[in-house]
């Protein structure tokens, strides 16, 4: 990986949308100086360039200096943490990839906001909150993709004796319409469990 040449695309795409280092740095959850490394050469981590090519409104070829605007027909993220699943998947969208592979790893967002009356007996265990708040991220991520025109499934990636982190979502591009009704059933979802996954608001 160029780190120099990573860290001269960041400033020219940061100065040309007017940003600061600070504004970017708040935008992708990390300090003014930690943008500033990445601008002399430091690398940022891998799973925040997909915030960072979001912010700056580029792709992440960009970020690399690839600019040619190819076709993608695949994208693979393996074990991006937390909403940086989300914006890889939101990017495979937008660039119209032809099959999406994701494999996500930590999930804490809708953890933090999941609330439902009706489940509260059993939301009361944190352990348990956890792991459904997992499970629904998941189920939504795919969902969403359906809704954006995929033919989504969720897969085990591998045995659980290896790694916790197991499933797959793998989502083929389709033709195919999906009635509205599967959208509005999944609005429902969200607003029995009040929660606002990233991935619905970057679509």
């Amino acid at each position: 990986m160029d780190t120099k040449l990573i860290g001269e695309q960041i400033t020219r795409y940061r100065k040309g949308r007017n940003l600061t280092q600070e504004e970017l740095g708040k935008a992708v959850g990390v300090s003014t100086q930690a943008v500033s490394r990445w601008e002399n050469g430091g690398a940022p981590d891998v799973a925040l360039l997909p915030a960072i090519a979001d912010k700056l409104g580029v792709t992440i070829d960009a970020l690399f200096g690839r600019e040619g605007g190819e076709k993608v027909d695949m994208v693979v993220s393996l074990h991006a943490c937390d909403k940086a699943t989300d914006y890889a998947l939101a990017k495979a969208v937008k660039w119209g990839a032809s099959v999406i592979m994701a494999v996500p790893c930590c999930q804490h967002e809708l953890n933090r906001q999941m609330r439902c009356e009706e489940l509260g007996p059993v939301l009361k265990y944190g352990l348990i909150k956890e792991r459904m708040a997992a499970l629904v991220t998941d189920a939504l991520r795919a969902g969403l993709l359906e809704q954006s025109g995929y033919d989504t499934q969720i897969l085990e990636f591998i045995d659980m004796e290896h790694t916790p982190k197991n499933l797959m979502i793998r989502a083929v591009r389709s033709k195919r319409m999906r009635p509205v009704t599967e959208k509005n059933s999944l609005d429902r979802v969200m607003e029995l469990l009040q929660v606002d996954p990233t991935l619905k608001n970057l679509l």
